[in-house]
């Protein structure tokens, strides 16, 4: 007989378990939008970095809190990932800085559409517009209609699994369902062996990672943590001359740090541990601050302040410091490749009209640059160099997690077994942003989910039948 899995999501982690559980396994998969992967279509809009080719170790430690994903990376790594793909049809290339990408012709529709068809052709039972309200581990009769895509027959459900295969279930899942075109809302129950909860984090809610599914499981005595924003942009006090006029703008080859406002250098660090202790800032410090790091890359101006890929790696950092309640700034080094000494030959006997043009700094860096310094400082280049290399800028706070990329928060992973099962219900598991992991953008989000949907549904596969 084979088992009943339930998958709930219908994100990366979620598709990813359904299509390997089909293996062996009778498999349900809902989604509580009108189609599968809607966040993962607008991620990969502008181009889909799918993974990255960091090796093994380094790959882990992108990660927190530290060890968290080391299982699933070893067990279902890049390469792994990489050749899954390449079954589905889905070559893919290395660009930039280890990026991987799904090769020209292959945009995230397509890709999607391939996940799905092949889902579909292994037998994955999909169901759309069906919205989890609650579950339990204490079955009684129900009657349901199968709204699976394709089925429209009455069957009978809640034992329906009894009746068909002799199989009892253990874990029953109540849904509302709003199906496209009517009106009316019914209340739908699905009953299985085991369960993969797979419901996203907080972000980009319009797609329907809205994290309301939090209430469902305190109500099934499972703690959660408030989610907070990661991978995100921060508010600065601009000035009028830098909002009307540069945003937009990137602000290119920059060095970032994270410094408290004491001018005592913290870094992000996305390599310590996650601290026992549970007070409100240490639920959130998954990155921690023992290690300090530099990010590198690019910067967008924005009408609230900065985003990009030389911010979001600081992220985990500044998160910690404000919920410390601490006041920081970033500091930023325009000219990373240049000493001091070298820069200041270019400008000592310069009129001061001249320093952008002889150092190459546009006009977006030097609106910055002149917004955080002194008009004293500005005209001295000595003095203006040492702005150049360490221009200072005091970060307000984090943009709301309805914008963040990523979120921190969700399932506590002290309520988590090792293999990701709940602890009250051993045979119903967690993956995804709805647990409390981090990582940076640059395709380690992705391959994330997508290993920990492999991980897992092997497990399950594993597991006894009753």
């Amino acid at each position: 007989m084979s088992k009943i899995v339930v998958v709930i999501g219908g994100g990366p982690a979620g598709m990813m378990a359904a299509w390997h559980l089909s293996e062996s396994c009778e498999v349900k998969l809902f989604e509580k939008g009108p189609q599968l992967g809607r966040k993962f279509l607008l991620a990969g809009r502008g181009g889909l970095n799918i993974t990255h080719l960091a090796d093994r170790e380094e790959l882990k430690r992108a990660y927190s809190p530290i060890g968290v994903m080391d299982k699933v990376l070893d067990y279902f790594d890049q390469a792994a990932f990489r050749d899954w793909l390449i079954h589905l049809g889905i070559p893919t290339y290395e660009g930039t800085s280890g990026k991987v990408f799904p090769e020209k012709g292959n945009d995230v529709a397509l890709i999607l559409k391939k996940i799905t068809d092949s889902l579909l052709q292994r037998g994955v039972t999909i169901y759309l517009n069906h919205r989890l309200i609650r579950f339990t581990d204490d079955i009684s009769l129900g009657y349901a209609k199968d709204t699976a895509i394709g089925n429209t027959d009455d069957i009978l459900t809640g034992f329906t699994d009894v009746i068909a295969t002799g199989n009892k279930t253990n874990l029953r899942f109540t849904f509302d369902v709003h199906e496209s075109g009517q009106e009316e809302h019914r209340t739908m129950h699905y009953d299985a062996d085991f369960a993969i909860l797979a419901l996203g984090g907080a972000s980009w809610p319009l797609t329907g990672s809205d994290g309301k599914w939090v209430e469902i499981l305190q109500q099934n005595g499972i703690s959660t943590i408030p989610f907070q924003p990661s991978n995100c942009g921060v508010n600065i006090n601009w000035p009028d001359s830098v909002r009307e006029f540069h945003t937009g703008k990137p602000l290119k080859n920059l060095v970032i740090s994270v410094e408290k406002a004491d001018k005592s250098a913290l870094t992000a660090n996305v390599e310590s541990k996650m601290p026992v202790v549970r007070s409100v800032a240490d639920q959130y410090n998954i990155s921690g601050s023992d290690h300090n790091t530099t990010s590198k890359g690019e910067a967008l101006i924005t009408d609230y302040g900065l985003e990009g890929t030389a911010i979001y790696p600081l992220i985990p950092q500044v998160r910690l410091m404000l919920n410390n309640k601490e006041n920081l700034t970033l500091s930023i080094d325009f000219k990373p490749n240049n000493t001091s000494f070298q820069l200041i030959e270019k400008i000592v006997a310069k009129k001061t009209s001249s320093f952008g043009k002889a150092l190459t700094l546009d006009s977006a860096q030097m609106a910055v640059i002149k917004a955080f310094t002194a008009k004293e400082e500005f005209i001295d280049a000595r003095r203006f160099i040492t702005k150049v290399k360490k221009l200072t800028i005091p970060v307000q706070s984090l943009r709301p997690v309805e914008e963040a990329i990523s979120v921190v928060g969700g399932i506590d992973i002290t309520d988590l077994a090792d293999d990701f099962s709940l602890r009250r219900f051993p045979n119903i598991y967690t993956i995804g942003e709805m647990v409390n992991w981090d990582a940076p953008t640059g395709g380690y989000l992705l391959q994330g989910c997508f290993s920990m949907g492999k991980y897992v549904a092997d497990i399950i596969k594993s597991k006894p039948h009753f």
